[in-house]
């Protein structure tokens, strides 16, 4: 059985690594729609990018929301929790 502060790391920890997943997906996102600019408007390359970059963002939003999620969960431990 893990303390309560060791779960409590645990926790954060797992609050920053879904951050820094989201995070991931935002520059991925913004680096493929960047690399579609230098293509044709309308070519099949730079649709695919397009909505490559389009999902990237939808996932690190999801990401995002869950981390809210988390971050509040660990709050409301926190301030029920024994000391």
């Amino acid at each position: 059985m893990r303390s309560a502060s060791s779960l409590t790391r645990y926790r954060r920890y797992r609050h920053f690594a879904i951050a820094a997943h989201a995070e991931k997906h935002k520059v991925h996102g913004r680096e493929v729609g960047r690399s579609g600019h230098c293509l044709s408007e309308g070519s099949y390359g730079r649709r695919n990018r397009q909505a490559i970059a389009a999902r990237e963002m939808q996932v690190a939003a999801r990401l995002l929301a869950v981390e809210r999620v988390h971050l509040t969960t660990i709050e409301h431990y926190e301030m029920f929790s024994p000391p």
